[in-house]
């Protein structure tokens, strides 16, 4: 028996695809537009829960979801690129959230275990969630794998399309260390934050994090502070959440996630650490830069998360 498995079983009429060997385990619904419902690492701690039985397919805090073609909000789902002004679909709030393929199937492409690890490749086409506010045809590949080295995601962006397409990607995990996050400290090497207006939308700059409440470069207790904020991506491409003597450790591609999005929610036991490609509304801000695929071009990035405890 191979010391890294792929087992499945059901969850409220999903199938859920479980990596698992020495490093832990992490558990992965492909229906559910890929989504990573639950990860283990290390001593087998928990770091990432699962939602609630029966609101796996609500998933109402977006938990574990994977954020494409856009991420955060669009307000109004209105947009202008290349001379066009498109509407997305909108949320219950009146906004564009999170996406188009948080609740899309995706396809499983090849898998395989060994002793040294257990992955499995989901893509999603772009035929599977387009939309006329969203006519580009930007193909999603995610491998997803488990080692001794932890959990990762390698994403890959691909456009099919004939014409050059705006986009974002990310992750929305909630992570936790088994306790209340005001005992935890966050650190992050970012040295830029975007303010934002009464609506906690990017107004389109970025600031230095210097004297502010978002500079996290020496570490930083989260004990009192309520964040639904965007800094920019750790200039390392690391950042971490500590508490005693656990920690969580996050890398991110730089390169493709130049953003890191932090929201504490009202359940006092976890924060959202979100690696982002785009800053919320990027697509009407383009003096925040707006990813963008020619036709033919593809984009690259990987997310790493590790446990450890002294």
């Amino acid at each position: 028996m191979p010391g890294y498995r792929i087992r499945r079983r059901a969850i409220d009429g999903l199938e859920v695809v479980r990596l698992e060997g020495a490093g832990g385990f992490a558990e992965l619904i492909p229906e559910l537009g890929g989504m990573v419902r639950q990860i283990a690492l290390g001593d087998g701690r928990e770091i990432l829960g699962p939602d609630a039985d029966g609101e796996l397919r609500a998933n109402p805090a977006f938990r574990g979801r994977i954020l494409f073609p856009f991420s955060d909000r669009i307000p109004g789902g209105r947009y202008r690129f290349a001379g066009r002004t498109l509407e997305l679909p909108a949320n219950a709030s009146g906004d564009s959230l999170h996406g188009l393929v948080y609740a899309t199937p995706f396809l499983a492409s090849g898998e395989r275990s060994s002793e040294e690890g257990a992955e499995i490749r989901l893509s999603v086409s772009p035929d599977r969630y387009r939309c006329p506010g969203y006519p580009f045809r930007l193909e999603l590949g995610v491998r997803y794998r488990l080692d001794g080295d932890g959990f990762a995601m390698s994403f890959e962006i691909r456009n099919t399309g004939a014409d050059a397409a705006p986009f974002g990607v990310g992750w929305h995990p909630y992570f936790s260390l088994g306790e209340g996050i005001e005992a935890a400290s966050f650190r992050a090497d970012a040295d830029g934050y975007l303010p934002t207006d009464e609506r906690m939308l990017p107004i389109g700059r970025i600031l230095p994090v210097d004297g502010t409440a978002y500079d996290f470069r020496l570490g930083r207790r989260l004990d009192g502070l309520t964040l639904d904020n965007t800094i920019t991506a750790p200039r390392s491409g690391f950042s971490t959440l500590t508490a005693g003597d656990r920690r969580i450790e996050l890398h991110q591609s730089a390169a493709l996630f130049r953003f890191l999005q932090l929201y504490t929610p009202e359940d006092p036991g976890s924060i959202a650490i979100e690696p982002v490609a785009s800053a919320p509304n990027a697509f009407n801000l383009p003096a925040l830069g707006v990813s963008t695929l020619a036709a033919g071009e593809s984009a690259r990035g990987v997310v790493r998360v590790r446990y450890a405890s002294r």
